[in-house]
């Protein structure tokens, strides 16, 4: 059986094989270590419960309040399916913008 290398951390300029002592501390906080305490989940809540719709697709299924600016919730939230949280958080604009 050939020999195989070890994947990579996934950072691009870190050399370290998994599991990357240096860059899995963000993955390995808890939410409330993150900021998701009980008034963020209280927020979300209340969005979800205010519009129950995807704002990008209309779809009422698998939804979650996302930030509108990331790290600060203060500037509220905004209703998104789970597939346009993901793309919105990889730089996709939403359709019509």
């Amino acid at each position: 059986m050939p020999w195989a290398a070890k994947p990579k951390c996934g950072i691009p300029e870190c050399h370290h094989n998994r599991p990357c002592p240096k860059h899995r501390t963000k993955r390995t906080l808890t939410t409330g270590q993150r900021g998701y305490d009980g008034a963020h989940k209280r927020a979300a809540k209340a969005q979800l419960d205010k519009q129950p719709y995807c704002s990008w697709c209309g779809t009422t299924e698998d939804l979650c309040a996302d930030h509108v600016e990331p790290g600060n919730p203060d500037a509220g939230y905004d209703t998104l399916c789970r597939r346009h949280n993901s793309q919105r958080r990889n730089g996709v604009e939403p359709p019509g913008h």
